[in-house]
């Protein structure tokens, strides 16, 4: 029993000293195809990160919302989507979650010169695993009825009322419209953007020629990041950061809007770390009557912070119209 005891006692400051219990915060978890397709090797580094969350929001109820930004499996297979549901649940349960579809999260098929392409859109499953069932979550919009791949969300995040769109990998033109009427409608709420590609592995937001969405789906069925910026973005001084995956590792564009704020686009992506991911997470902190936010990347295996200046990013959540 005091063994027991001790063990709960050094697991408690080993907790203490991961987040600030006087911070709220936002935690990002990128790609986990790797994780989904291959269980016994790096489910475990999977189930250790989310175990983690849910610890963590036992102790000190500060995690206002998680994201996840897409490719969830590695090929749409139910077994890889089993996978994902048995490690993200506790967290979908404990605390606001969201997700959204990546490239991976299609079925498949051979065209031509033995290039795949997504066969269609309603091929994922994401549809049959929903995560968002955390009793605060208020959904504000579908543009589907009864489907995810395309939502908006309302949370509490860092004090204050905040909306979350996901969109669907490569969205559609209407997609766009859809989440231009909600932008538009709420011009006093914070707004955050996720979706699978956005940004380059080198940080450069991408346009129809280097955008794969559109080279899977063609210009006139999608929408590159650059038209994402244009029509959802730039023109809207409540749109206060944009999330994806996809590419790289970590890395970051900030961009001037209309009003002369400069927006953070943050990519996050484990696709390519050793062990399916290493149990990494990227937090959000927000402190406590600030509008500054600090992002970096924590491994919850070793409970070591990432040092490399590269992937520690910060930014405010005032408006350009805000007095400051």
């Amino acid at each position: 029993m005091i063994q027991l005891r001790l063990l709960e006692l050094h697991n408690l400051i080993l907790t203490k000293i991961s987040m600030n219990p006087m911070s709220r915060y936002l935690v990002v978890v990128g790609d986990i195809q790797e994780y989904t397709q291959s269980p016994d090797e790096y489910m475990s580094y999977f189930r250790q990160s989310m175990d983690w969350l849910v610890v963590q929001q036992s102790f000190f109820n500060n995690i206002d919302i998680v994201v996840q930004v897409g490719d969830i499996t590695n090929g749409n297979f139910e077994w890889q989507w089993n996978n994902a549901a048995m490690a993200l649940r506790p967290v979908a349960e404990a605390m606001p979650f969201i997700a959204v579809t990546g490239n991976h999260d299609y079925t498949w098929q051979p065209g031509s010169e033995d290039i795949a392409y997504i066969r269609d859109r309603g091929s994922s499953l994401l549809n049959s695993y929903p995560f968002n069932i955390y009793r605060s979550m208020q959904v504000i919009g579908y543009f589907e009825n009864g489907r995810c791949d395309n939502m908006a969300y309302r949370v509490q995040l860092g004090g204050r009322p905040a909306h979350f769109i996901a969109l669907e990998f490569g969205p559609r033109p209407e997609v766009i419209d859809w989440a231009e009427h909600i932008i538009a409608a709420y011009p006093a709420t914070d707004t955050y953007i996720v979706t699978h590609e956005w940004l380059s592995a080198r940080g450069e937001r991408l346009d129809d020629h280097n955008c794969y969405g559109v080279r899977q789906f063609g210009a006139s069925l999608s929408s590159s990041p650059e038209t994402l910026w244009n029509r959802l973005v730039r023109p809207y001084d409540n749109v206060i950061a944009v999330m994806c995956g996809h590419n790289g590792f970590v890395t970051s564009l900030f961009t001037p809007n209309d009003a002369g704020r400069m927006v953070p686009q943050m990519l996050f992506n484990l696709q390519y770390q050793e062990n399916g991911g290493n149990s990494l997470l990227q937090l959000w902190e927000m402190p406590a009557g600030s509008d500054s936010v600090y992002t970096y990347i924590y491994n919850t295996g070793t409970r070591i912070h990432h040092t490399d200046p590269a992937t520690m990013i910060s930014f405010s959540r005032s408006r350009a119209s805000m007095p400051q």
